[in-house]
């Protein structure tokens, strides 16, 4: 019997010898990772953050996957918009 690959891909901050951090997606089968796209790197913190969730919607992208933004404020609109009226 063979084993199911199991894969996931993962957003990493991987620091460099000269202080500079580089945002990589990655994916993990079987027990491996593999690089698959680095996004960007950078030494200040606001602009490796931002990369950080650049490389986010990335991953999400790559597996095919929408992120749904609901505001909790707005409750009531998102109800009304559902509803079976």
């Amino acid at each position: 019997m063979t084993q199911p690959y199991i894969w996931d891909m993962f957003v990493r901050k991987k620091p460099n010898k000269s202080g500079v951090v580089s945002v990589q997606i990655l994916e993990k089968r079987s027990g491996k990772s593999s690089l698959i796209k680095t996004v960007g790197s950078s030494s200040d913190p606001k602009q490796i953050g931002a990369l950080f969730e650049q490389g986010k919607r990335l991953v999400n992208e790559l597996k095919g996957q929408t992120n749904l933004n609901f505001d909790l404020r707005n409750e009531e609109q998102l109800v009304d918009l559902f509803s079976m009226e």
